[in-house]
């Protein structure tokens, strides 16, 4: 269960879902904790607060916003990241803070949701949010970034051919006081959304029995418990290792040994290969000598701040190579070999 008090919400390149004519302002129902349907565009700076610190490698989070409409309406509005290649991270305060030990007492659930839209290609990056944990030291928009002590990180992430749904929590040990990153195993049946341009809703939902659920446009892409399948695991296992135990002096690390009653058959060829090639096999006419498995990426672009003598020469992120797609390509440069 967790009892972490999370102040603060940090949403990073979120967009509103597209509607059809008219476009109506979504209305808010219930005791959210923080909601913003973007009603306008002076959101941020009142609402929302520009990060201008720096992360832990020194590179500064001067990422551009904007709150603009959706391509499909502009009035449908929604916080826009502007820049390639760079650093953005925004915040603003909740209501109120979320106590889990009250949402677990009264058997509520606590829900987490918002609509991400990639407008263009993504080669690298996230759109995830952050809730920032409780801590002696007043937040600050200003100075926000990813040394920040969050409760909870959620959402989609994207890095050449590796792309996830984060769902990470910061477990405090209430023996130790130490903090850890819990992580949920990989979703399934996303990767669609980095590419195919349309909005989706992103939720996460945490019951007050401590299992979990994230759901893509209302489907469980992962579900599990927080405390028997998060990694490491929250509770510890049933059963450790002895630390005193020691391997007995006559211990064989051999589970098989040669069986002595054995003998070679008299038909037993000592030079024979183990497979020999299919006679009977043909080359599909379709295959592809020269292809390989992955290509650059033809959409990527150089960043703008790439320097050759300092970063070495740019090359585009690796995809997967559309013409192999049925798997008619050659492992390597070789001609294709017969089974």
């Amino acid at each position: 269960m967790l009892t972490t008090v999370i102040s603060v919400l940090l949403v990073v390149g979120v967009v509103a879902q597209e509607e059809e004519e008219p476009f109506k302002l979504p209305s808010l129902k219930g005791n959210a904790f923080f909601a913003d349907p973007f009603a306008n565009h002076d959101s941020i700076g009142s609402i929302w607060g520009l990060s201008s610190s720096s992360k832990g490698d020194g590179s500064k989070f001067d990422g551009r916003w904007a709150i603009e409409g959706n391509s499909a309406n502009l009035k449908d509005l929604g916080l826009v990241a502007k820049d390639r290649a760079r650093h953005h991270a925004i915040s603003a305060k909740m209501s109120k803070n979320v106590d889990f030990t009250e949402l677990n007492d009264a058997q509520k659930q606590f829900v987490v949701q918002y609509e991400v839209k990639y407008q263009d290609s993504m080669e690298c990056g996230g759109s995830y949010l952050k809730l920032v944990a409780e801590s002696e030291e007043e937040f600050s928009s200003d100075t926000f970034n990813d040394k920040t002590l969050y409760s909870i990180m959620f959402g989609p992430d994207k890095c050449g051919l590796e792309s996830r749904i984060h769902f990470i929590v910061n477990y405090k040990n209430p023996v130790t006081g130490s903090v850890e990153e819990k992580h949920a195993k990989a979703s399934t049946d996303f990767k669609e959304i980095f590419t195919d341009g349309k909005s989706h809703l992103i939720s996460l939902v945490i019951d007050s029995d401590s299992s979990f659920e994230i759901f893509v446009d209302q489907k469980s892409v992962n579900k599990g418990s927080l405390l028997t399948d998060m990694s490491p695991s929250i509770n510890p296992p049933a059963e450790i290792d002895d630390p005193s135990d020691s391997k007995p002096a006559d211990w064989d690390d051999k589970e098989k040994i040669p069986d002595p009653m054995a003998t070679k058959p008299e038909d037993w060829d000592e030079d024979a290969p183990k497979f020999i090639d299919d006679e009977d096999a043909t080359k599909p006419e379709d295959w592809l000598d020269d292809e390989p498995d992955h290509v650059p990426d033809p959409e990527a672009v150089k960043p703008e701040d790439w320097d050759d003598e300092e970063d070495g020469e740019w090359e585009a992120p690796l995809v997967e190579n559309p013409k192999c797609e049925t798997g008619n390509c050659a492992p390597g440069p070789s001609s294709e070999t017969q089974p």
